[in-house]
Formats: structure tokens, C-alpha cells, sequence
């Protein structure tokens, strides 16, 4: 087991500890050095807590500093780990510190239900991550239809101004050939028959009609040099 697991352990369940206690930070300054566990108790006192799994003689000097360093009087300071070299309890108790023997089982047990809860959160993470890939390109087609449909209106508008300026083109040519037709003094049906073609039919039709209009200017010009 590591340091930090037990730390970590200690974080989620302080009653682990001792019963009414409240985390309230980790890695604590005190001018400079760092205590790792600080809890409040249900006396309303601060609690330094410094975790080690194996609890070592050179753990005394750093919770005797932190003593020192935090300067209040109502504070516990506190050794917690899974073991205690011999004699270490002893000295403790003597200079007034606190100390705390884990239960081994207890902290073992909360760790695997730790993990196993890591676990259900990753895997639940994955799927949603499945999912969400599965759900990208039914998102993506719903984007593009939707695109499309608000952009309905404006194409429509677009066709109608393209047919409207058809029309327009249309009109102005049959004009100028009805015109011409008058001045060359083709039959009155020819211009009726022009005003009926249709937007499809009117550039094939066109040529044709551009084609006997030129050979009745023809036919005109060599009747009047053959009256000559």
C-alpha cells in the first residue's frame, strides 16, 4: 500500500481516525513546511495529521515542527499509519502527541471499493464515449438537414428571381422580333404564334424562327431584283 492511497483513504473516510471528525485540507502550510492532513474534531479544534504506512522515529521531529510552527494552543497534533517502530507510541504519548494505529482490513477494504467505484466511473465514461461516436453521424446528418431546411426559403427565392428574370429576357426578345416582324410586314399569325412559345421551346423555336425570318428577307430581296 502506498502513502497516498492511505491519505487518500483517510480524506474519504476520516472516521478511519476518530469518530466526528471533518477534513478540512491537505498538504497545509506552516511557514514553509507541510503537514499532510488537517481536520476539524466535533470539538471545533484543528487536528494535524502526518500519514506514514510505516511509522519511523524521524516522524516525531517533523510533528514536533509542526507544533512548533502552528503556535496554537487548542490544536492536536497526530501520527497515523499502519504500523509504529517499538517505543515510538511511548514517546509520543509522553511529549503530549497523539497517535493513530490504522486498522489494516478497514483501510484495504475502503481502497477496493475506491477502485471499484473508479472502475464503474470509467467504464460508464467509455461507454457514453461509444455512444457518443455511434451518435456523431445521425448529429451530423440532423445538422445538414436542418441546414438545408432553413435554407429552403432563400433558394426558393433565388429560383423565382431566376425565372422572373427569364421571363424578363423573354419578353424583351419576342419585343424586338415582334417588331421586326412588323417592320418586314410578316403575318399577323406568325407574331401570335410567338407569343405563345414557351419558356423551354423558346430557344430551339428561337433559331427557327430567326432562320425564316431570314429567308422571307430573302426571298423578298430577290423577288424585288428580279422585278428590276
Amino acid at each position: 500500500m502506498e502513502e497516498c492511497e492511505l491519505k487518500h483513504a483517510l480524506i474519504v473516510d476520516p472516521g478511519l481516525i476518530e469518530e466526528g471528525l471533518v477534513f478540512k485540507g491537505r498538504e497545509v502550510d506552516l511557514s514553509g513546511k507541510r503537514c499532510d492532513l488537517l481536520f476539524t474534531d466535533k470539538e471545533g479544534r484543528d487536528l494535524y495529521v502526518e500519514v506514514k504506512v510505516k511509522v519511523s522515529d524521524s516522524a516525531y521531529g517533523q510533528i514536533a515542527r509542526y507544533a512548533y510552527l502552528a503556535d496554537d494552543p487548542d490544536a492536536r497534533f497526530m501520527l497515523a499509519g499502519l504500523s509504529f517502530v517499538d517505543g515510538l507510541k511511548e514517546v509520543l504519548a509522553n511529549n503530549y502527541f497523539e497517535y493513530c494505529e490504522l486498522d489494516r482490513r478497514a483501510v484495504k477494504s475502503l481502497l477496493e471499493r475506491l477502485r471499484m467505484i473508479a472502475d464503474l466511473e470509467l467504464q460508464k465514461k467509455k461507454s457514453g464515449v461509444r455512444k457518443e461516436k455511434a451518435a456523431e453521424p445521425i448529429r451530423k446528418r440532423k445538422i445538414v438537414a436542418e441546414q438545408q431546411e432553413a435554407s429552403k426559403p432563400d433558394m426558393q427565392q433565388k429560383r423565382k428571381k431566376r425565372e422572373q428574370n427569364g421571363k424578363n429576357q423573354a419578353f424583351k426578345v419576342k419585343s424586338r422580333l415582334q417588331e421586326e416582324k412588323l417592320e418586314r410586314g410578316l403575318p399577323l399569325e406568325e407574331i401570335v404564334w410567338l407569343q405563345h412559345l414557351t419558356q423551354l421551346e423558346f430557344k430551339s423555336k428561337l433559331t427557327k424562327l430567326e432562320e425564316r425570318i431570314e429567308g422571307i428577307r430573302k426571298q423578298r430581296d430577290g423577288s424585288g431584283a428580279s422585278v428590276l
